[in-house]
């Protein structure tokens, strides 16, 4: 069976985050995971975990269609021991900038926000941080059919 819509899109946001790499971006991401596991090795950082943090929808608004809001919650990982809030908003920026080259997620939707963000940082944690960033992509399917536009 083919991909439904929602899951192009995110496949196209971890394509996307697998992109960023000096010196297009000022940092590499080393690793984009859809599904949490524990603990990262230090060559595997910076990193990112995608979370689906759910979907509203709207039934035939504005075009007969379904009209959707994906949240994606992108848990950034990084370790720095010294400026690890400096690097750890460079994380940020990159990922931001790298979402935003292509609003449309190569087709597949109409809109791409970053709605939130929050930094990740403890004293008990340094080396380690990284920010969690909110992101809302808005898509349309076919009624009653989230397998085709």
């Amino acid at each position: 069976m083919p991909d439904s819509i929602r899951e192009k899109i995110i496949a196209n946001v971890v394509t996307t985050l697998q992109s960023v790499t000096e010196p297009t971006y000022d940092i590499t991401i080393q690793e984009v995971l859809r599904i949490p596991r524990g603990g990262f090795q230090v060559n595997a950082l910076p990193a990112v975990i995608i979370i689906d943090a759910g979907e509203t929808t709207q039934d035939g608004v504005p075009c007969n269609k379904h009209t959707r809001s994906l949240f994606l919650s992108l848990i950034c990982y990084n370790y720095a021991f010294e400026g690890l809030s400096e690097a750890s908003n460079k994380l940020m920026a990159a990922v931001e900038k790298a979402l935003w080259v292509d609003r449309t997620r190569g087709g597949w939707a109409y809109d791409t926000d970053v709605i939130a963000n929050e930094m990740i940082l403890s004293e008990d944690a340094i080396p380690y941080g990284g920010a969690i960033i909110q992101v809302e992509i808005r898509y349309r399917h076919a009624i009653y059919d989230p397998y085709n536009l």
